[in-house]
């Protein structure tokens, strides 16, 4: 008798649930979520962490489904192989700290961050993960657990695509946010409004206008019945801008050509996104490769100043987290197969504890 609970003892605290990936195809048809090793700290210069909240961001849907099929070049053709488990951000509490970690992180601390990509002990999708102390910062006491977690991908992508690409001119630059409804574009609507944009146009369908002028959108425009780039539409507004200084581009169905026709002489588009809508095996990998000499290089790495910087702008009232969805654990396919929809609005959550 002893014995067997001795086992089980063991076990609870080297077992955790995780979502497993295997094979490519529908959320509900390839993720699972299963009993896998607890990760170990076996590098002192890294942290344990128990995750609380994660989001589902396009990298996790798009690598599930494995389009564009380009992309299995990098995960494996048929399978993905380096890592069967998914997920970067994360909010949560350490739980153990490496000898030669450097940062003031204790047990007990809350955090929030980004797992390390294409690790194996490092995905957030679980309920434990190993992760560099860099990718963190203490959770401010202010936000959720959900809150935090939804800060860390489209948050510090928002901020950097506004301050670092589109360097918004107060009372002069006029943008234009093409799925402006979605975790990027929620919170690039409020960061281009706290920075003094003369006019925010946001493109997303008739049903979240609303939303996105709660968020600060000037003027809205349905792409379910307008073609934004088509200079020509008005849908009656003649105050609307005609041209625009910067177009951030989260669908990237329009080409390069189309989105010039609304663009000031020295405008340039910022593209963000997959581009599915361009085609199954390579999206919009091409506009990348083949990009205007004016495209903005922009450097979106998740480090402890961004995290600060995003975090003091929603602590401040200027920016807001926008949660659409909250999912648990058990119910994550659910919750990427929502997100692969792209008709979330703002943040897909799962809580894992």
């Amino acid at each position: 008798m002893k014995i067997f609970q001795r086992n089980t003892v063991a076990s609870a605290l080297t077992m955790m649930k995780a979502v497993v990936q295997n094979g490519y195809g529908p959320p509900r048809d390839v993720l699972f979520v299963k009993e896998i090793p607890k990760p170990k700290l076996t590098d002192d210069t890294k942290v344990l962490v128990r995750v609380v909240s994660t989001t589902v961001n396009t990298p996790d849907w798009a690598r599930t489904i494995g389009k564009p099929y380009f992309l299995r070049l990098a995960f494996g053709l048929f399978s993905p192989k380096k890592n069967r488990q998914l997920g970067t951000d994360l909010a949560g509490v350490i739980e153990e700290v490496g000898s030669a970690v450097k940062e003031d992180f204790k047990p007990g601390d809350q955090v929030f961050g980004s797992a390390i990509e294409n690790d194996a002990s490092s995905a957030s999708f679980a309920e434990y993960t190993v992760t560099d102390p860099a990718l963190l910062a203490k959770k401010p006491v202010s936000l959720s657990f959900d809150e935090a977690a939804g800060c860390v991908m489209s948050g510090i992508t928002a901020m950097k695509i506004i301050r670092d690409g589109a360097k918004i001119k107060k009372g002069s630059t006029e943008i234009l946010i093409n799925g402006a409804s979605g975790g990027v574009g929620s919170f690039a609507i409020q960061i281009a409004k706290a920075d003094g944009a003369k006019t925010i146009t946001a493109v997303c369908s008739g049903r979240n206008a609303d939303l996105v002028k709660s968020l600060g959108a000037d003027y809205v425009i349905d792409y379910t019945k307008e073609d934004y780039t088509d200079p020509s539409n008005s849908d009656g507004n003649n105050n609307r801008p005609k041209q625009y200084d910067v177009i951030l581009d989260n669908v990237l169905n329009k080409s390069y050509r189309q989105s010039r026709q609304i663009l000031k002489e020295n405008g340039f588009v910022i593209p963000n996104s997959i581009g599915l809508d361009r085609g199954s095996w390579f999206g919009a990998i091409p506009m990348f490769l083949f990009k205007p000499s004016n495209y903005p290089a922009i450097n979106c790495d998740v480090n402890r100043q961004n995290l600060q910087t995003i975090a003091d702008l929603v602590e401040s009232g200027k920016v807001k987290v926008i949660i659409d969805k909250v999912y648990s654990l058990d119910e994550s396919p659910k919750a990427v197969e929502y997100m692969a929809s792209r008709r979330a609005r703002g943040q897909v959550v799962i809580r894992v504890s």
